[in-house]
This record gives structure tokens, sequence and C-alpha cells, in this order.
């Protein structure tokens, strides 16, 4: 059978020369482009990678119900009973609809962001491994999700130095959609009024520095001249932050942006869904804000998936809005199982078939 490649290096070939007249003499930097990155067959086998990985996230998910257990000893666990009751099959099946139309948003952003990197493939192994890098999103600030990137490379053949700016780019398009949709409806809200710009803030400074590397490429060349050790990796390093530079398309930033605030929007909704089921009905923008400002908190956390911390801002926000406890617990549980832990369990279904044979970047 036929085979071609997923990523062919052809494809980039016209960025290797640039910023060739601005490098200097160190090894790190004459590494940027005479030091090959490791092939496939020098990736780290999958077993260990894997295997100590998701017994974390099994973990986590054991932290997750025992918390919520110990919650609902600690109110009423009759009444958290009964407020779960009253969410019908039709209501969570509408819950992970929106949260795999969120998926496919972002999976479409994704190779947004890659078109002009030179780092999209073929949309079968792109599906895979995107969805296979769910498997570790239970990780503090989903970091685990770098599984993408490794498997981009196992699989396909697509360097690290083309798919890691990609991967920054997505997670600060994030950032940045769910500040605004933060700041849409908390007004009420005085923390919100403060953290939201704070996030917002935050997202701006670092979409600038990755979008104006230097600073960053004279900071990793200052640490390379002090360590003296590891050349491959700090001119991988400089490789991956000056591809930055091939991002500054205002109108990608933009639909970058509002992709995420369509998919994240999506899952926000279902916390409006669930309110309402449980006899509490919010306005739509309030339940996306306190969805969207909620995971903000875990991801600044540095939580494993954000737990604890996006639990606890999600409840406490609610509970301000009005809604006692017990049903503030039934939506959180609720909510997080189908956003968090469904995208975890899809992404261990479909793992097996991410880690099936090298391939070296081909497929049928």
């Amino acid at each position: 059978m036929r085979t071609k490649a997923c990523y062919s290096p052809a494809t980039a070939a016209g960025s290797r020369a640039e910023g060739r007249g601005r490098r200097s003499r160190s090894p790190a930097n004459r590494g940027d482009e005479a030091t090959p990155e490791p092939g496939p067959s020098a990736a780290p086998s999958p077993g260990p990678l894997t295997r100590r990985r998701l017994g974390r996230t099994a973990l986590g998910f054991a932290v997750f119900l025992a918390v919520f257990a110990a919650a609902a000893l600690a109110f009423d666990a009759q009444a958290l009973g009964a407020a779960l009751g009253r969410l019908a099959p039709a209501t969570l099946a509408a819950l992970l609809g929106l949260s795999l139309l969120n998926y496919t948003v972002r999976l479409l952003r994704w190779r947004l962001l890659a078109g002009p990197l030179g780092a999209r493939v073929p949309l079968g192994p792109d599906l895979v491994t995107y969805l296979a890098s769910y498997s570790l999103t239970a990780t503090p600030g989903k970091a685990g999700e770098l599984l993408r990137v490794w498997l981009l490379r196992r699989r396909c053949g697509l360097p690290y130095a083309r798919s890691l700016p990609v991967f920054l780019a997505d997670r600060l398009c994030d950032l940045l959609a769910l500040s605004l949709l933060a700041a849409g409806g908390l007004g009420w809200l005085v923390a919100g009024r403060v953290a939201v710009p704070l996030a917002a803030l935050l997202g701006a400074g670092l979409l600038w520095l990755f979008l104006h590397p230097d600073p960053l490429l004279r900071l990793v060349g200052g640490l390379y001249r002090r360590i003296g050790r590891w050349p491959r990796g700090f001119a991988q390093a400089r490789r991956a932050l000056r591809q930055g530079r091939r991002l500054r398309r205002p109108g990608l930033w933009l639909a970058g942006v509002g992709l995420g605030l369509v998919g994240w929007g999506a899952e926000g909704a279902g916390l409006w869904l669930v309110a309402d089921a449980l006899g509490h009905p919010l306005p739509l923008p309030e339940a996306v804000a306190i969805f969207a400002l909620a995971l903000v908190a875990g991801l600044v956390s540095l939580l494993p998936g954000g737990l604890g911390g996006t639990e606890a801002g999600m409840t406490g926000l609610l509970v301000l809005r009005g809604l006692p406890a017990p049903a503030a617990l039934a939506a959180t549980l609720a909510v997080r199982l189908a956003t968090l832990w469904f995208a975890v369990l899809l992404g261990l279904c479909v793992l097996p078939f991410a880690l099936r044979g090298k391939g070296h970047g081909k497929r049928a």
C-alpha cells in the first residue's frame, strides 16, 4: 500500500534561513541548524511516559471524588443526591455535546495556528493526537497536553520547534478567551473585577513576548553561557521562540481568540443548562462568566487539571449568586465530570491508537 509522510520538511524549508544573519557563534546558536532533532526512534518509550502520568491522572480522579464526598458529608449528602437526581439524561447528553463542540472548535483553531508555522499535518493524525493528549489534561496548568507535541513528533516526524509554538499560541488564545468570557458577566463580583483584568494583562504580556521574542532569546542565550551544557536543548528552545514571529497576524489572533470564545462559551453554557435543570436559573452571561473565572482560577493555581481551585471557585461563585450549597455542589460536579473528566476519558480511549506504531510520519 502506498504511503506518504504526514509532515514534510520541505513544507517549511523557507523558514530555515530566518534570522541566520543575527545569530552568534555560540554552540547553542550553531545547534539551531547543525544539531538535528532526535528522530522518532529516539523518543522515550511510551510505557514509562504514559504509565507514570496516567497513574497520576487516576489519583487525581480519586481525589476529585473524595473531595466531593467529603463536601457532601459536610453539607447535606441527601440534598446533594436529590439535586443530582433532577438532572435528566437529556441534560447530561447536552452537556457532553457542548463539550464535544468545544473540542471540535479548538481542534480547528489548532490547525489554523499550525498553518503559518508549517506545522499542519493531515486531519486524521491531527485528530488522533489532539484527542489523545486530553488523557493527560489533569496536570498542572494542563501542561500534560504537551503529549500532543510528542505524539506529533513520534507519528508524523513534526519537529518540536514547529509544534511547540503552536501549543503556546493555543494556550494564549485560551487564556485571553476565558478572560473575556469572565469579564462579560462578573460586574457584580469585586474579585472578578480585579482578577479578570489581571488575567487579561498577563495574557497580553505573554502574547507580546511570544510575538517579540528577542528578550527571551537573550535570556536563553545568557542561561546557556552560564550553564554551558545541553546545547541541543537550548538550540531547540531558540528555534521554537523564533517561530513566534511568524504569527504576527492580527486576523489570526482574532480568529484564534474568537474560536476560543465559541468553544469555552459552549462549555459555560452547560453550567447554565444545569443550573436551570436544578431549579435555580442564571442569566447565560453570568453562568458562562462563572465557568470561565473558575477555570482561570484553576489554571493559575497550577494544581493538576485545576483540581480544587476550579471546583472551589465554581461552587463558591454559585453560592454567592444564591444557589443552595447542595445545588451548587451538584452543578459543579456535573459540569466537571462532563468537561474535564469526559475529556480525560476520551483521551484514554484514543491514546492506544495514537501510540500504535511509530510510522515515521507515514499513513495509508
